[in-house]
């Protein structure tokens, strides 16, 4: 391995081992609350993914309501230029779909089913569930029912989330940013050659694990 790609792994675990170490030092307060205390730590990993990509994809949480609720967040391209002077449109969807966020211990399955997601998915198309641990990228199928596109689990139970030595998310180092890269990819067309060796490997990397 080049010092380079060296450099990049150990980026890849700290931030993986960071996230659940924020998570925890947050619960750790005493004062937190069951969702929204959790954001930043969410925030930054997603940010740390999307600043990987060209563009550059920007997570940004509490959007406005645009017709369907008020989703967690979503995820925005970042233009190469921007002119600082110019007010951005109200109301833009973001064209990577939108996030739904609950604790830990809720489960994905009914957070799938229920109306408030369904209502995103038609409005935006895309969405991201996520109980902290657990990953889900969801979308409508013709016929109007929830297909599930790509899933990832960081830790099973919400007991390992809180309690397992940080050693044992090691696993999750380039997993876990591959899975996000793919999810901010997935309306992204991909034109170049090596775009599309890069998602063929990251498959192939999960597939291995």
């Amino acid at each position: 391995l080049n010092k380079s790609a060296t450099t990049n792994r150990a980026r890849r675990l700290a931030e993986n081992t960071q996230y659940i170490a924020d998570l925890r030092a947050i619960r750790s307060t005493g004062s937190a609350t069951a969702e929204t205390s959790f954001y930043p730590p969410l925030d930054r990993l997603f940010n740390a993914a999307g600043q990987t990509l060209k563009p550059a994809v920007l997570f940004s949480t509490q959007l406005r309501n645009s017709g369907a609720g008020l989703p967690d967040g979503g995820f925005f391209p970042q233009p190469k230029r921007q002119r600082r002077s110019v007010e951005p449109e109200l109301l833009q969807n973001p064209e990577r779909g939108v996030v739904e966020i609950k604790p830990a211990d809720y489960n994905l399955d009914a957070l799938a089913a229920e109306p408030q997601t369904l209502r995103y998915l038609r409005q935006y198309g895309l969405v991201l569930i996520t109980n902290l641990r657990q990953f889900r990228l969801l979308q409508l199928t013709p016929s109007g029912a929830v297909q599930t596109l790509e899933r990832y689990t960081l830790a099973a139970t919400s007991a390992d989330l809180w309690s397992a030595p940080l050693s044992s998310f090691a696993k999750h180092k380039s997993l876990l940013p591959d899975f996000l890269a793919r999810v901010m990819l997935y309306r992204a067309p991909l034109a170049q050659p090596k775009d599309v060796a890069w998602l063929l490997a990251s498959y192939a990397r999960e597939a291995r694990a």
